[in-house]
């Protein structure tokens, strides 16, 4: 079953740059139609950045997480932080 969008919101050039899913799941877009922030309705976030080609290439979250890419989608490095205890070992 595919998720259906509440509400859209596009941009002047009739890209989508904004989506609320019925489950309360909220999507921003970038020109490209790359997510690059998710929020849950729980409250947990996840942002996304992107190379000219359109590759994740790093990302962060509301825990405190993080992670970076190569163009080849290889992880490259990583943060795990927890915003209660402080970084993990």
């Amino acid at each position: 079953m595919k998720n259906i969008l509440l509400i859209k919101e596009y941009d002047s050039h009739g890209k989508l740059i904004y989506g609320r899913y019925p489950n309360g799941y909220e999507a921003w877009y970038d020109f490209n139609g790359n997510v690059i922030h998710f929020k849950y309705s729980n409250g947990y976030e996840k942002w996304y950045e992107y190379d000219a080609n359109g590759n994740c290439i790093h990302w962060w979250n509301s825990c405190g997480r993080e992670a970076w890419y190569d163009s080849n989608g290889q992880r490259i490095s990583k943060k795990e932080y927890d915003k209660l205890y402080g970084p993990s070992i």
